[in-house]
């Protein structure tokens, strides 16, 4: 885990050293959450953030994690990323046809209040359940 997080970070430090705004950064990360634990993989995700919120940085994210989805989808309600510029995707490849559907903050946080996982567009029936607490959006909503 700290490997990984060690090449990523040292990748990222690189790019936000030399982007401007005639130089944009583009930065593509598939499964954050390899090797790492949710505490780990929260944090590392906060600096990730933090260090290219100011920067031209555009950040594409693969993931299967709910944890990845649920603390992006925090991050937009208390408005640490901006949502204007934040969009998720849900892609599913079958028999040749891709289907995709996007999700912005409020359709993303209604999905995961109400315990449906975005990762997936039928109805399945998951062994294990996921809901993002109702009071955390509307706490950050009076913010």
């Amino acid at each position: 885990g700290a490997r990984h997080a060690f090449k990523l970070l040292a990748a990222l430090t690189a790019l936000a050293a030399t982007v401007d705004d005639e130089h944009p950064g583009l930065l593509l990360w598939e499964e954050p959450e390899l090797c790492q634990n949710p505490t780990t993989l929260t944090r590392l995700l906060d600096v990730l953030f933090d260090m290219t919120k100011d920067k031209p940085i555009q950040i594409c994210i693969a993931t299967h994690s709910l944890e990845v989805i649920a603390h992006v989808t925090r991050l937009l309600q208390q408005n640490t990323l901006p949502h204007n510029d934040t969009l998720a995707f849900r892609m599913n490849l079958r028999e040749g046809v891709l289907r995709s559907a996007w999700f912005d903050r409020d359709n993303l946080s209604v999905w995961l209040e109400a315990g449906h996982d975005p990762r997936v567009l039928e109805d399945f029936d998951l062994p294990l359940q996921f809901q993002l607490r109702e009071d955390t959006y509307e706490s950050s909503r009076n913010i």
